[in-house]
């Protein structure tokens, strides 16, 4: 092995300006030749050139070896016919040890099938001995060639590794997930989702998105894909229908973007799909139950009023319209005064917003209008009442007709 040289990059050169600007030098070459002569010609053209460099000369293949691992050279240059070693060895031996290092082969005489079997081999170019100027510019585009390869080998494996992490939270993630074409069709979709629908992944891969919303909810769900692909907005939110397998019907909150590539074209649709069936099933119960009562409420031989939080009343059910002969628009807020007695609605309406204020029951005694125009005694009763999450809703109350026993 013989000693390491070291050449100067010319001053504001580029390529390497990098690696020479902290003071250490630039690019390490690893030259594979026998003669010194040779090796004094290539040091020379590759200054002149302008390239900052360390480099090793080795001459045997023992010696290569040893100084691919231990130089870690950037670019190798080898002569082409050594009398124990050769270039494409040399090659050969790059390509498998430091597969992203450049190999540039240096000869005397080279014919054109040679040239082409060394090009075809992985070489990223030879040189002519006699024609040694094209050494610093060919050794300087090997290695830009290098450097691009290797940030692209490492943008690459980023990429994979993040589509590695997007799969497994999408394949994994709990709630339901799909990616569709421009044209509705699915491309991909999660266990959940298939889960929900119950089709396999690999058949609903082959269906489209209509073919599994509701006939209903068909129309609206293109009008997203529109506004989407307008940028009229990002996301998209919206509850629908879905058929699932045997005719069942899947409700679902449905969150919809548009990924797009970087000059803004538009690549596909992602969908998260939440099963809200048995939500919608308790909220359409309590419509019920409301319903129920609300009739009940109705037909209610007493009457039956209830207050907001803001303790205006907003509701009274047909027997307290019938009793006071007033319209649900005159009685409605404070409207319903105008049946109570003018010298008991002072008292009525003090202990009725201290009771409220402290969300006590109300029970007073007051007179109020018949339709005949009669005013009759009445206890009206009323309690607070909270909604589902425990929140205070207003009071409910009756108006008790006790006029026959005072």
């Amino acid at each position: 092995m013989v000693e390491s040289q070291t050449g100067q990059f010319a001053e504001g050169d580029t390529a390497l300006d990098q690696v020479s600007s902290s003071g250490k030098p630039g690019l390490r070459i690893l030259l594979v030749e026998d003669l010194p002569s040779d090796a004094e010609l290539a040091e020379r053209e590759l200054r002149g050139a302008g390239v900052s460099f360390i480099m090793t000369r080795v001459e045997t293949e023992e010696e290569f070896i040893h100084c691919l691992e231990s130089f870690a050279p950037d670019i190798v240059l080898s002569d082409y016919c050594l009398p124990s070693f050769n270039g494409m060895a040399a090659l050969q031996l790059t390509q498998k040890l430091r597969p992203t290092t450049p190999v540039i082969i240096i000869t005397g005489s080279i014919n054109e099938e040679t040239a082409v079997a060394c090009m075809k081999a992985g070489a990223s170019d030879y040189i002519l001995k006699d024609r040694l100027s094209r050494l610093g510019p060919a050794v300087l585009s090997a290695w830009e060639k290098a450097v691009l390869h290797r940030e692209k080998e490492t943008a690459l494996v980023a990429l994979r590794a993040s589509e590695e992490r997007f799969r497994t939270a999408f394949d994994n993630a709990a709630i339901g997930m799909a990616l569709g074409d421009l044209e509705g069709r699915f491309i991909r979709v999660n266990r959940a989702f298939s889960e929900m629908l119950g089709y396999p992944k690999e058949q609903l891969a082959t269906m489209t998105v209509a073919a599994v919303t509701h006939p209903e909810d068909v129309n609206s769900s293109w009008q997203m894909t529109r506004a989407l692909l307008a940028g009229e907005k990002e996301i998209c939110h919206s509850e629908k229908r879905y058929l699932a397998r045997e005719g069942r019907i899947m409700w679902a909150e449905v969150g919809l973007f548009l990924l797009r590539d970087p000059e803004d074209k538009p690549l596909y649709f992602v969908a998260h799909i939440q099963d809200i069936t048995e939500r919608k099933c308790i909220a359409a119960e309590l419509l019920r139950s409301r319903d129920f009562y609300l009739t009940l409420f109705e037909e209610f031989p007493t009457i039956i009023w209830r207050a907001g939080v803001d303790g205006k009343l907003n509701y009274f059910n047909k027997t307290s319209l019938e009793f006071s002969g007033l319209s649900f628009e005159e009685a409605l807020n404070d409207g319903w005064m105008q049946a109570a007695h003018p010298e008991d609605l002072a008292r009525y309406l003090g202990s009725y917003l201290e009771a409220f204020s402290r969300r006590e029951i109300i029970q007073i005694v007051f007179r109020l209008r018949h339709r005949s125009g009669e005013y009759r005694w009445v206890v009206s009763i009323g309690k607070p009442f909270y909604d589902l999450e425990g929140r205070f809703a207003g009071y409910i109350g009756s108006c008790i007709d006790i006029h026959e026993q005072i």
